[in-house]
């Protein structure tokens, strides 16, 4: 568990992905939940038009499709890649926005804050990758 700031300096990089990609992954399956859930209930309670049904499912498809890659680009993202940096933040950044635009609620904030963390491993992970590559000494 970490629980100071030097916590996270020692975790090695190996760590560092597989918590990022496994974090990210679980912020999909989250959101195939939520996705569905929603969309079965608009279904049942007929509120919304079939046209809207399809671009709120299309929509929800392709942020699903976006963090499943943003959570393979996390997995590779030691190897220097600054495009897959970039994607899973502008992912991560996305579905951050998506969650603060309409009604929040407790599953919002729990989804806003795991967004934030893997934003944060992200970023860690990043800084990580960048020191091994400039050769400077692990830690």
């Amino acid at each position: 568990m970490l629980r100071h700031r030097h916590d996270l300096r020692r975790l090695t990089t190996t760590r560092l992905r597989w918590a990022a990609a496994a974090l990210i992954g679980g912020l999909a399956a989250f959101w195939f939940y939520l996705s569905a859930a929603s969309v079965s209930s608009a279904v049942e309670s007929g509120n919304l038009g079939t046209v809207v049904l399809v671009a709120v499912g299309l929509a929800s498809a392709v942020n699903l499709v976006a963090l499943v890659l943003a959570a393979i680009a996390a997995y590779y993202l030691p190897q220097g890649k600054t495009v897959y940096f970039w994607f899973v933040i502008v992912v991560l950044v996305a579905n951050v926005l998506a969650t603060l635009a309409d009604q929040f609620g407790l599953v919002d904030a729990i989804y806003l804050l795991g967004s934030l963390v893997a934003i944060g491993l992200t970023i860690a992970l990043r800084r990580r990758s960048l020191r091994q590559l400039r050769g400077e000494p692990a830690q």
